[in-house]
């Protein structure tokens, strides 16, 4: 695999502070991966997160995982809410299904690497009050 190009865009005002930007990225001049983010975790550490979209929730009356789209659940009726919570009053995270992503370790490696090297060259001609498409 060999990545040819990789942009980076700022975050729309307002985003979870854990979203540090997006990414596209282009493999060979032939394929674009698009909404790759920068996330940085709890403990600190950065990394890629692959585009991805929800695909289901569990019903918080009976645990069936069911369509995210769904208004009731499948199994029991009951009406599902619009965010689900859990039993100790947290939302339920929906569960997400990757779009793109590399099929081994070192296939990951070389897209979290790109991205973070043009990230940090961005992020550097920012504060130097660069072009940030240099």
């Amino acid at each position: 695999m060999h990545i040819t190009g990789v942009r980076i865009f700022d975050p729309e005002p307002g985003h979870n502070e854990c979203l540090l930007a997006y990414a596209s990225m282009e493999i060979s001049r032939m394929f674009i991966v698009k909404d790759l983010k920068v996330i940085r975790a709890r403990d600190g550490r950065m990394f890629v997160d692959f585009p991805s979209v929800p695909t289901s929730v569990r019903c918080t009356n009976c645990d069936k995982k069911t369509d995210y789209t769904a208004r009731y659940c499948p199994r029991c009726g009951i009406l599902m809410p619009v965010t689900p919570l859990g039993s100790d009053g947290e939302a339920i995270k929906e569960v997400h299904h990757n779009l793109a992503h590399p099929t081994n370790e070192r296939g990951r490696q070389i897209v979290h690497n790109s991205v973070m090297t043009e990230f940090r060259r961005y992020k550097s001609s920012q504060q130097e009050g660069g072009d940030k498409w240099e």
